[in-house]
Order: C-alpha cells, then sequence, then structure tokens
C-alpha cells in the first residue's frame, strides 16, 4: 500500500513536471525570428530592453533584447538598416534622441526575437522580475 502510494506521487510529480517542460517549450515555440517590415504599424519602446512591435494585423510582439540598451528609453525613437524585407533577431537598432531640433544617434543595440504577447509592459515587467 506505501509502494503504490508512493508510485502515484512519482507519478504525479513527473506528469507535473512533464507539464511545466512542455509549457516552457511552447512557449519559446511561437516565439519569431523576423517579423516582416511592411507589417509593422508602430513600436513602442517600454524601457532600455523591450521594445513592443504593433502590427497591422492587430497582434503585438515584443522584443526583448539580449542585453539592456543605454538611453533606449528616453530615447524619443530608434532606427534600423537592413537590406532584407524583414527584421530579425540578428539586426541591430540605434536609440534616436532628439537633441536641438535634430535626431541624434544614441547606442546601438542588437534586438531578440520576437515574442506574441496582449500587454507589452506587463510582459516586460514579469521578464525583469527576480527568478525569470
Amino acid at each position: 500500500m506505501v509502494f503504490a502510494k508512493s508510485a502515484k506521487f512519482a507519478l504525479s510529480i513527473g506528469i507535473a513536471a512533464f507539464a511545466i517542460i512542455q509549457g516552457a517549450y511552447a512557449e519559446e515555440a511561437v516565439a519569431e525570428r523576423c517579423i516582416p517590415i511592411k507589417s509593422i504599424k508602430r513600436t513602442k519602446i517600454v524601457d532600455d530592453q523591450t521594445i513592443a512591435f504593433y502590427l497591422n494585423n492587430g497582434k503585438i510582439y515584443n522584443n526583448r533584447l539580449p542585453h539592456r540598451c543605454p538611453g533606449l528609453a528616453s530615447a524619443n525613437s530608434f532606427k534600423y538598416e537592413t537590406a532584407q524585407s524583414e527584421l530579425c533577431s540578428v539586426d541591430l537598432i540605434t536609440a534616436l534622441h532628439q537633441t536641438a531640433g535634430q535626431l541624434t544617434p544614441g547606442a546601438g543595440c542588437g534586438l531578440g526575437q520576437f515574442t506574441p504577447t496582449d500587454d507589452p509592459e506587463k510582459k516586460a515587467d514579469a521578464e525583469k522580475k527576480p527568478g525569470k
């Protein structure tokens, strides 16, 4: 009887662990490496490491940069240059600051993957919490 309870408990733990692992893989699977440039409706700089991309079809993608981009949060905008029709995780952005009526380039930073979200600021806050 003790063995049966232990086996059921171990099976429950195994199923829970499998569900957690599957969830993690599912979340990673939906991240996009690129998005078509012509589908970008607007962007919003969330913080020094996150940019929200709003697409024409209503989808929103967070791009969590692999490293903090100094001055991005205080920038009015950013620019990118690519020879492709898509913006990808290997591309670089440059923060643009308004100074004396002109846009001045700031730090250049690499993009990360594009992760679907429904609330970019909430998702960015969750990614900044310890243990994430």
